[in-house]
């Protein structure tokens, strides 16, 4: 009964007591959505830099990429131009030097010498100058200048010069043929005055190319032959003489008119040029 009463006179044992927690702060109570937003607000930026180096960077990068290309490209085009300038002007200066060998050709046959202007006949069905109905003089009468004019249209009708070259070679030839129709005056004039100076002085005739031996079967032949006979012999082997002189004065300012005009077509006065403008 006492150890009863000693169990129900023992205290009670303390029970613990829960301390009272201070209040959580907004900030402890919404970290959770802080963090959250955190997170995303990283993802953003990512997305933002991502974005930025896609729209910004490497549209520079292809820029610089196709500029790079596009400065190549531009470097074969400024060749190939470069190409075509020289085959151009090759062609052109090509063209024009056939067209003035065949200018060349034809103005120092026909301009030298007036051949063009020589009446023509028939010999087998064939037209070949008649040139025994044109005198010596008459041979030189056609002006050069014209002569040379004529040339220089067929070439402008021919559009293969360009017109700084056409005008180059209508003052050439306009000059050159005013220099030429005075010495064929001057030739004209010393092949008319032959025969006169032949007259005082025989030694004019010198200068004949006729063959020596003709005179000398002429002397042998003089005993057998009457006055008349010689003096008509003498006579003609005179005109023989001079006419052979004047062939001579007429010949050497064809020869040296028909170069003066090969050395115009083909001279080096046409350099080389930039078809292109």
């Amino acid at each position: 009964m006492r150890a009863n009463l000693r169990r129900l006179n023992r205290p009670a044992p303390a029970v613990p007591t829960v301390a009272q927690s201070a209040p959580k702060s907004w900030a402890e109570r919404n970290a959770p959505i802080a963090t959250i937003v955190a997170a995303y607000s990283t993802l953003v930026a990512v997305i933002i830099a991502g974005l930025g180096y896609y729209f910004t960077v490497i549209p520079l990068y292809q820029k610089a990429a196709v500029d790079e290309q596009l400065a190549k490209r531009e470097a074969e085009l400024k060749q190939l131009d470069e190409r075509l300038i020289v085959a151009r002007t090759q062609a052109y200066e090509l063209a024009r030097a056939r067209l003035l060998d065949g200018l060349a050709i034809g103005a120092s046959w026909d301009c030298a010498s007036g051949r063009a202007r020589i009446p023509m006949r028939k010999v087998d069905n064939k037209l070949v100058p008649d040139e025994d109905k044109r005198t010596l003089t008459d041979r030189m009468a056609p002006s050069v200048t014209d002569c040379l004019n004529g040339f220089t249209e067929r070439a402008a009708k021919s559009k293969k010069l360009t017109d700084a070259d056409l005008q180059k070679l209508r003052v050439a030839t306009n000059k050159l043929g005013a220099e030429l129709d005075q010495k064929r005056l001057d030739a004209i004039e010393r092949v008319n005055e032959i025969p006169a100076k032949a007259l005082l002085d025989e030694r004019v005739l010198d200068e004949s190319t006729l063959d020596t031996r003709l005179q000398e079967i002429a002397e042998r032949a003089a005993p057998y032959l009457t006055p008349e006979q010689r003096a008509r012999s003498k006579k003609q082997w005179f005109l023989s003489r001079v006419q052979s002189v004047q062939r001579g004065i007429a010949s050497k300012h064809w020869a040296q008119a028909s170069e003066a005009i090969r050395n115009l077509y083909w001279s080096d006065v046409w350099p080389r040029i930039n078809v292109i403008e």
